[in-house]
């Protein structure tokens, strides 16, 4: 196993060092981000604002300190999905990169965004039998849904209630996944809207980018999963019928695009699965336990219509 680990290092050594430029740069993009949500999340309740302020935090580098609450669960999150794709490529030798981030630049107030367009492996050779991409396929969601599920109850726990909320005409409000409202009713029964703490939000990518991996659609993980557990011909079925079903979300949410974005993009990626070496080899039962546990996570963490404007 040692020798393995030393060619890989020596074959990776590239990829290695763009890994780790990324996630130096990604963490201070998420960084930056997450202190735009925790300025959202104080001046919502404070209802106070000063540019003064927010200097002083820039030059002070407390901006650092507040963001971390965002950017140190998100990107945990992230890499626990990715690496644990990355260990069982490790697992049946395919040959595959680290984990990269990819950074997205933010600014608090004038263009907030999450600070990241999320993470992704290279897997460089195909996979030859079911057992392989199921192990690579589910282990990512489930890993990365490790870390996620405590980040959501605290993140939910640290947010701040809101008894009687007015939506006013033109207000955006975001869907909210199944274990958002679960962790609601458990912190916050009486009350029916909340100021997402950073945790929260951080949570709330974390939702997204595991229930978006989960769709059964052509090489996402989603994908992967149906195809070792149940073959080609109903990956072929399953994968369309879960295209479909993207593109009538989008429309149901109409006018924002919802999932149309994400669905033209995984149709220019293909709905298809490539063939494996060794088709006919069927899972044993705990994969197909495991299979029904991934499942139960997409549903836990799919948020149907991700984004509403108020009429």
């Amino acid at each position: 196993m040692l020798d393995i680990n030393n060619i890989y290092f020596k074959t990776h050594r590239k990829n290695i060092f763009i890994a780790v430029v990324l996630f130096i740069i990604s963490f201070l993009t998420i960084t930056v981000a997450g202190y735009g949500w925790f300025l959202e999340y104080k001046f919502s309740i404070e209802e106070y604002f000063s540019f003064i302020e927010l200097l002083k935090d820039f030059l002070s580098l407390k901006f650092f300190l507040y963001g971390i609450f965002y950017s140190i669960p998100l990107m945990v999150i992230l890499l626990a999905h990715e690496f644990g794709h990355f260990f069982m490529c490790r697992k049946y030798d395919l040959d595959a990169t680290p984990p990269f981030l990819i950074p997205f630049p933010s600014l608090p107030f004038f263009f907030q965004t999450f600070g990241t367009l999320g993470a992704f492996i290279k897997i460089k050779e195909p996979f030859r039998n079911r057992y392989e991409l199921f192990d690579v396929g589910v282990w990512g969601p489930l890993g990365g849904f490790i870390f996620l599920l405590p980040t959501v109850f605290i993140g939910i726990y640290a947010s701040y209630p809101i008894l009687n909320y007015q939506l006013n005409s033109g207000d955006i409000i975001l869907g909210e996944p199944l274990i958002f409202k679960i962790a609601e009713k458990i912190f916050f029964p009486d009350y029916q809207n909340l100021i997402l703490h950073p945790v929260g939000w951080a949570a709330f990518i974390g939702c997204v980018a595991t229930s978006l991996n989960l769709i059964p659609i052509g090489q996402l993980d989603g994908g992967h999963i149906v195809y070792a557990l149940f073959g080609r011909k109903v990956h072929f079925i399953v994968s369309r019928i879960s295209f479909f079903c993207l593109i009538l979300l989008s429309f149901l949410s109409w006018p924002t695009p919802s999932y149309l974005f994400f669905a033209v993009i995984v149709f220019f990626l293909g709905l298809d699965h490539p063939p494996l070496y060794f088709e006919y080899n069927s899972p044993d039962y705990k994969r197909y336990i495991l299979g029904l546990v991934s499942f139960l996570v997409f549903i836990l963490t799919f948020i149907p219509i991700p984004i509403k404007i108020i009429k």
